[in-house]
């Protein structure tokens, strides 16, 4: 009979260039420890390891792709609890071979802590994708209205109160061409209609009437204002593509979640929207991994913790707060207790 080889555990420190890997055997003995290149070719993957990262995403995409094509099913320390435990080791310093062997020790000393790592399904990679892309743009558009509207104020104020450029494109189609009082006045409300309509812009009229009944109690030029007019009409355009872009990117999204064989179910839910389901989906990943309403309450740091001590008992909490989770199908897991679920011990991790 073959005696099967020891199993080791191997820290990995994700970087963007390169990752550092500590093996530790199962005394936390290291065994190897060396600077990997990502890239693929610089990759190796062996049997009878258990890897162990501090990172899902990212510069770890493809580190975790090569991991699963070879069968290997890696597992995440969480921010918190890998900060807690580096505490237990003596130094002060910070380098990548020290954390990669506390990440090994990690998973040697506390493996039921660690948070398994599936290959997300192709579905839940793009949802992953396409929200966080979208997500970043809508961010960007909120700084460049804010920066817009800051401009506009400084120069003409009336006028930027009398519109929300957030919730209409009528007002950035003014502001394109027209952003000063004078130029205002000069084109008049039936041209300036005429204008609008012409460029597609829906109650044209409206728009036009509070443009000028804005422009004619302002007959002030304020220093400076050629210049600024320059900059709104120049982010003005460029928040109209920005909602043209994120149009387009939930459209898509919308089209992606159709093909969620559980998003039907998160879709009945009362409150939750395309966008809402998306997230969740694409947050919790598999939906049938949690076997009941109370692992996944565990596993999203929403079930009650236990603060016993002393004459202080049977008073559970909240739980802290959580942290985001990975964009790769997980939740981050805290330690908390369910109520009437005896069979699951505090920091179980789902299955």
């Amino acid at each position: 009979m073959t005696q099967r080889p020891p199993q080791v555990r191997a820290g990995i420190d994700v970087g963007k260039g390169h990752h550092w890997v500590t093996v530790v055997d199962a005394d936390g003995g290291p065994l190897w420890n060396r600077k990997v290149i990502n890239s693929e070719p610089d990759i190796h993957t062996a049997d009878h390891v258990t890897w162990a990262l501090d990172l899902v995403d990212g510069p770890a995409a493809l580190l975790l792709g090569i991991l699963s094509n070879h069968g290997q099913s890696p597992r995440y320390v969480t921010g918190s609890k890998f900060a807690a435990f580096k505490k237990s080791f003596s130094g002060q310093g910070k380098s990548d071979l020290k954390d990669s062997y506390v990440i090994a020790e990690f998973a040697r000393c506390l493996r039921r802590q660690t948070v398994p790592v599936p290959a997300p399904p192709r579905i839940t990679k793009e949802l992953t994708l396409i929200l966080s892309h979208r997500n970043g743009l809508s961010v960007e558009r909120t700084r460049a209205i804010n920066r817009m509207r800051a401009m506009l104020t400084s120069i003409f104020p009336e006028l930027e109160r009398s519109f929300d450029v957030a919730r209409s494109d009528g007002p950035l189609v003014l502001l394109s061409g027209y952003q000063i009082p004078a130029a205002i006045r000069r084109m008049g409300e039936s041209r300036l209609t005429a204008w609008l309509a012409k460029r597609g812009v829906r109650k044209a009229a409206t728009i036009a009437e509070k443009a000028v009944t804005a422009a004619k109690a302002q007959d002030s030029a304020i220093g400076g204002e050629d210049l600024t007019a320059e900059l709104v009409a120049e982010l003005a355009q460029r928040i109209t593509q920005m909602n043209v872009r994120l149009k387009e990117l939930e459209a898509k999204i919308r089209e992606i979640l159709s093909q969620h064989p559980q998003a039907p179910v998160v879709l009945s839910m009362p409150g939750f929207g395309e966008l809402l389901a998306a997230e969740l989906l694409a947050a919790i990943g598999d939906i049938s991994r949690f076997p009941s309403a109370g692992r996944l309450a565990v596993a999203s740091g929403m079930a009650p913790v236990s603060r016993n001590s002393g004459s202080n008992t049977g008073k559970p909490s909240a739980p802290y707060p959580v942290q985001p989770a990975p964009t790769t199908g997980l939740l981050p897991v805290q330690p908390v207790l369910v109520p009437d679920r005896g069979d699951m011990g505090a920091g179980d991790v789902p299955a």
